[in-house]
């Protein structure tokens, strides 16, 4: 998870490199694309920033508090599944989920 700041910073650099490497006559598409770039990434991130700091233990079986333990599991059971942040989809597409346990 990067400081907004330095995110802007970057977006900003890519926006007008990928510009200039990529010669779009289309403005308007080009920035329509980028912007959906840029709202998918700030979701992500604000899920992130959620999974780490919002209290769900009063709303226990909620959907976000089952994403929260999944997360969780990834900084606490060593680092090596479950890098799927906001979502376990893609755990489930690139294998990289959890061996199923008896305790669980």
């Amino acid at each position: 998870m990067l400081p907004p700041g330095l995110v802007i910073i970057i977006l900003t650099i890519g926006y007008y490199t990928l510009l200039k490497v990529i010669v779009i006559q289309d403005w308007i598409m080009y920035s329509t694309f980028y912007s959906f770039i840029l709202v998918g990434y700030v979701i992500y991130d604000i899920t992130h920033y959620a999974l780490h700091h919002v209290d769900t233990t009063k709303h226990k079986g909620s959907w976000f508090h089952r994403l929260q333990k999944y997360h969780n599991k990834h900084h606490f059971s060593g680092q090596d599944a479950g890098y799927g942040v906001s979502s376990p989809l893609w755990d489930l597409i690139l294998r990289t989920g959890y061996k199923s346990t008896k305790e669980e």
